[in-house]
């Protein structure tokens, strides 16, 4: 059974073959590292990604990632919140009275896919996710290449299935102020991930954030159980703000990537 698996929507966005490796083998495992390097010059892959789970059981020998070509690129966590118990009354994200102000005659509602009209302007305020994210963090990869990676995504969520319920803040005046994609679990109908959440600059800090967030979350609790959200590392005012709404850190996965010209770029004593 191959331990490598194609990524199709990768493959089709980057027009590059994208797989995934699930498992290193360890260094001394010399049969499985040669059959992987084939793998993946058979297959004739070009991007390569690795998540390595971090625990005391699950070791990585990064000389062998090494000799397959990939880099370290960032450190996700995943953290959950329960649904059941959350408060929204009383959020932990809760502001000072003047900022709280700001947030008052904000309206926050699920939106319908059939409302596209909205979409340049989350694209335009989820510009800002793109510069977080491990594409943006891995230098063989243009930022013009990942900026088009999120608008894409946001304009996917209303034209395929890459959201399942998308919440919009809207102020006096019915600007959008911030939103958030929500998608179902493909292996526990449960559980529910943010997958995007993002405000205006103008209005980060104000409690806006927190507020999309409840109304959602009162949505959602009918139906699920828990909401799972990933976040870099490399973002700790993120990791702050879920924390604060009340997400417990479930795991951390190291990321890697890999980029091969085929032939040209595995080591010699691999394809040899």
């Amino acid at each position: 059974m191959s331990i490598i698996k194609r990524r199709e929507w990768d493959s089709n966005f980057f027009n590059l073959n994208v797989g995934e490796i699930f498992s290193c083998p360890q260094k001394k495992e010399v049969d499985e590292i040669e059959r992987i390097s084939q793998e993946i010059i058979n297959s004739g892959f070009q991007f390569m990604l690795h998540k390595h789970k971090l625990c005391d059981e699950n070791n990585l020998d990064i000389s062998v990632l090494s000799k397959l070509g990939f880099n370290y690129i960032d450190t996700h966590i995943t953290l959950s919140l329960n649904l059941k118990v959350v408060d929204l009354e009383r959020s932990h994200c809760e502001k000072k009275d003047e900022t709280k102000s700001l947030t008052e005659n904000v309206e926050v509602r699920l939106v319908e896919k059939s409302e596209k009209e909205l979409i340049p302007k989350l694209q335009e305020i989820g510009e800002d996710l793109s510069k977080v994210s491990r594409f943006a963090l891995d230098s063989n990869i243009p930022n013009g290449t990942v900026k088009l990676l999120y608008q894409n995504w946001i304009l996917n969520g209303f034209e395929s299935d890459m959201a399942d319920h998308i919440y919009i803040a809207f102020g006096p005046k019915k600007d959008v102020l911030g939103f958030a994609y929500f998608l179902v679990d493909k292996e526990d109908s449960d559980v529910v991930d943010l997958s995007l959440l993002a405000v205006h600059p103008s209005t980060r800090g104000s409690g806006l954030g927190s507020k999309l967030m409840r109304k959602a979350f009162s949505d959602l609790q009918k139906n699920y159980v828990s909401c799972t959200v990933v976040v870099s590392l490399s973002n700790p005012k993120a990791l702050s703000f879920y924390e604060k709404m009340g997400y417990r850190h479930v795991e951390a996965k190291q990321i890697y990537h890999a980029h091969y010209n085929l032939l040209n770029d595995l080591p010699n004593d691999l394809i040899n």
